[in-house]
């Protein structure tokens, strides 16, 4: 991870480290995946900065899982700004 991406983590919540990237995904597409239990953490952590929480996404090296969080951190925050 970028000492950038670092820096706006620790502004955004100081008290608490951010969530850990789940290392036990079985791929096999289960409805109650750890990545969407991760993503929806991340989303939680960054809940009032979503440019930190998209910025702490893309410091993630594996482009598969990369791309895969994007989209559910952006539409967990879109179902957020609708409520």
């Amino acid at each position: 991870m970028s000492v950038e991406a670092l820096r706006e983590i620790s502004t955004a919540n100081s008290n608490i480290n951010p969530p850990e990237i789940p290392t036990c995904c079985c791929r096999s597409g289960c409805a109650n995946c750890v990545y969407i239990q991760y993503a929806e953490e991340v989303a939680d952590y960054f809940k009032h900065n979503s440019t930190a929480a998209m910025k702490f996404i893309r410091s993630i090296e594996d482009e598969t899982l990369k791309t895969f969080l994007e989209m559910e951190i952006e539409h967990i925050l879109l179902r957020q700004n609708q409520n």
